[in-house]
């Protein structure tokens, strides 16, 4: 995007599981800690950073702090290019 004229230009995309809001903690903990089991492991790691991800293990507030930090961002970036549903 810079060769194209764009300063500062930065996008990236995010990867996450999502659950309905009355699942108890517990349950959300238990998927957490299973799938960072999981995409931690140095064989499933390699696999995926092979695949340009960039691997990070967060928790529900952790992940939720993205998720917030991105809606900002691109809310901005919405309301200043006046982009309308079509």
């Amino acid at each position: 995007m810079q060769e194209a004229g764009v300063p500062g230009y930065e996008t990236y995309g995010v990867s996450g599981l999502f659950a309905p809001a009355q699942t108890p903690a517990s349950t959300i903990q238990a998927i957490n800690d299973d799938l960072t089991e999981v995409i931690t492991r140095p064989d499933i790691k390699a696999l995926l950073e092979a695949r340009s991800f960039a691997v990070e293990a967060k928790n529900a507030a952790e992940f939720q702090k993205t998720i917030d930090r991105d809606t900002l961002k691109w809310r901005k970036v919405i309301t200043t290019a006046n982009i309308k549903d079509e």
